[in-house]
């Protein structure tokens, strides 16, 4: 039969437990908290459950895992405040909690756990259906024809493949990339170009493509305030 890998966005998923009302204040018989970890078993059994994969896999962020980017962009998560530590003292608990489940967990020193996804997608798709489970939306740019992704906790058939991506975002799964650099992304802490919004940076990636052809254009445009802006944040963009 057909096989399926799900990837399991395992860093993110933890977060989402720990943030969760559910999962406040648990506490094992010596006092350590356990919330997350209960919550975040409870997921992989549903996912298990729901989705009946031949494989599965969880990734996680290792200690130092962003440096790297850090290393392009020095602002990169830089908004973001220090992981609280109720919740990194589950994260070894975690780990052993898989391998207790006999439930295969990677991690790399230089690479965060969505680009172990990115890597393990493109390669496992060429043989095998993927569906990753993670609510981070720079992993959609992933999605084509055997991949699809789905947030923790939603039904199985709420998975998105590049049709509702499309719909969602206005642009094709290939393209996020151009869109989040354009528009920037608060989450991440990344600055897009100023004056321009999802909306629009969508608009200007149907008409130009990619990013490229949207920078060409804006210099075309000169002296369009556009064009101006875009040129003078380049560098930033990508």
């Amino acid at each position: 039969g057909e096989q399926e890998l799900v990837l399991v966005d395992g860093s993110n998923c933890l977060h989402r437990a720990f943030h969760g009302t559910y999962s406040a204040g648990l506490v094992n018989s010596r006092g350590e908290p356990t919330g997350a970890l209960k919550v975040f078993m409870q997921m992989l059994l549903k996912i298990q459950a729901d989705l009946s994969p031949t494989h599965i896999c969880v990734m996680m962020d290792a200690r130092n895992s962003t440096a790297s980017r850090r290393a392009l962009d020095a602002e990169y998560k830089a908004n973001r405040g220090s992981m609280s530590d109720d919740l990194r003292e589950q994260l070894p608990k975690a780990r052993t909690a898989l391998e207790a489940m006999g439930v295969c967990w990677k991690e790399h020193k230089e690479f965060e756990a969505d680009d172990l996804i990115g890597l393990y997608a493109r390669v496992a798709s060429k043989d095998a259906e993927v569906c990753i489970i993670s609510s981070d939306k720079d992993l959609a740019q992933l999605v084509g024809p055997r991949v699809r992704i789905l947030s923790p906790g939603d039904k199985a058939e709420k998975a998105m493949d590049a049709e509702a991506v499309e719909k969602k975002w206005g642009v094709r799964p290939d393209q996020l990339g151009d869109l989040f650099a354009l528009a920037g992304d608060a989450v991440d802490n990344i600055q897009g170009v100023p004056g321009i919004g999802p909306k629009k940076a969508a608009n200007l990636l149907v008409h130009y493509r990619d990013l490229a052809g949207v920078l060409s254009a804006a210099r075309a445009l000169d002296p369009d305030a556009l064009a101006a802006e875009a040129e003078a944040k380049e560098d930033e963009a990508k």
